[in-house]
């Protein structure tokens, strides 16, 4: 999955079909306690709460309003449960980020950000420290959505080819995910949720150096591959951060440490189109 951070994501994003997600939760005591409060919460407000979008009464349940996020990557906090969220995110960019910035608090997102090259170890410990002063201590929800790739065979990488791609892909979700954990804990519930390609949950034999320019240039290939997905199409960024959404309400607390698939049913079949 690509980490550029665009202000205007493209229709279709093949590389976001797919995610695996885990969620996980501080402690079973906190969660008790945070589910005594929502209903608390449910009693003195009667049904529910009030979507700002729909002008509908929602359950606190199916509810993110007042959690804060942190989402390394831009594309996926871009739906309608952004609205009730308040979310600090980062970029390499720091042009790009203010655009974005100034772009998204103009339609009335609550969003900050500042400028971050998470492969570095110093610049996630800084990010973290601004995270912690943003949200005075605590965090509701982490959204791990960075990655990168080079597009080349695998002989012809250099030893920096593969450090960038352990320190963007691997460190730095891992220790992110730790640093975040204090005031994940503090929230009183916290949730994570790892963004990833379908790669890492099936075989692609070069998918990874050489198959998706090919994939995304050639017509016939493409609509080979669309033959291979059960609904026929590529996936909109916006269906992966649905899932995202929901991964992270209160409503799905029971899920946890599992791998979904956003990807139309592609993998079921496996990438490769069939070569009759």
């Amino acid at each position: 999955m690509s980490h550029s951070l665009l202000p205007s994501p493209p229709q279709y994003s093949y590389s976001s079909t797919a995610t695996k997600t885990l969620r996980i939760h501080t402690t079973a005591l906190n969660r008790t306690n945070l589910t005594n409060s929502t209903l608390q919460t449910t009693r003195a407000m009667g049904e529910g709460t009030l979507n700002p979008i729909t002008s509908t009464l929602v359950h606190p349940r199916w509810s993110l309003r007042g959690m804060t996020a942190l989402v390394t990557g831009m594309r996926l906090w871009r739906n309608c449960w952004a609205w009730v969220l308040t979310v600090h995110t980062c970029s390499r960019n720091e042009a790009e980020l203010d655009g974005c910035l100034k772009g998204w608090t103009g339609m009335g997102f609550r969003v900050t950000g500042c400028v971050c090259d998470v492969s570095s170890r110093v610049e996630r410990e800084r990010l973290m420290d601004n995270v912690c002063d943003v949200f005075d201590g605590k965090l509701n929800i982490l959204i791990n959505n960075v990655g990168t790739n080079i597009r080349k065979p695998v002989v012809d990488f250099t030893e920096e080819d593969f450090s960038t791609l352990m320190a963007t892909n691997f460190e730095s979700v891992f220790h992110t995910s730790q640093l975040a954990y204090p005031l994940l804990k503090t929230s009183g519930s916290g949730s994570i949720v790892f963004v990833s390609s379908v790669s890492g949950f099936v075989s692609l034999k070069s998918m990874s150096v050489q198959e998706l320019p090919k994939v995304l240039g050639n017509k016939e290939y493409l609509e080979e591959v669309f033959a291979r997905t059960p609904l026929r199409r590529l996936g909109d960024p916006e269906e992966v951060s649905s899932l995202v959404a929901f991964l992270c309400l209160p409503a799905s607390s029971y899920i946890t440490g599992q791998i979904i698939c956003v990807d139309g049913g592609m993998s079921v079949n496996g990438f490769y189109p069939r070569h009759d």
